[in-house]
């Protein structure tokens, strides 16, 4: 009895080291796949954001703004600078929003740009993991 439990514990002890050698090649080598993805520019778009500390225009919502927006040419015109917040519609108005209101101080323009009026869900959760 006292073989087989320093036997299974032997084996416990292994499986666990090659879990973590796994694991830690996972994040040190191959490091996070999804930040160079589309929803990995929310962390381009938070930190424009964070980094504005004048009155600025903020445009929410879907992929719609990311492609079909010419968010320069809106900065030019208004003379504020523009942030872009359009990302995956899968991710909900909701997540949108959430995302948006930390960053929103007083003089500030926010513009909804919403292209379905669902109730307050994320609509794909496994997406909105992966964006954060």
């Amino acid at each position: 009895m006292k073989r087989f439990l320093t036997n299974f514990l032997l084996m416990a002890i292994l499986v666990c080291l090659v879990l973590a050698a796994i694991v830690s090649f996972d994040f040190l080598v191959m490091g996070n796949q999804y930040t160079q993805a589309y929803t990995g520019s929310i962390l381009d778009k938070t930190a424009r954001m964070a980094s504005i500390q004048e009155p600025k225009i903020l445009l929410v919502g879907n992929s719609n703004l990311s492609f079909g927006m010419d968010s320069a040419r809106l900065e030019e015109a208004t003379g504020m600078p523009v942030v872009n917040l359009g990302l995956h519609g899968g991710l909900g108005n909701t997540f949108h929003e959430e995302m948006a209101r930390p960053y929103i101080r007083q003089g500030d323009i926010v513009v909804l740009c919403h292209n379905d009026y669902e109730s307050s869900i994320i609509p794909d959760n496994t997406l909105a993991w992966v964006t954060l």
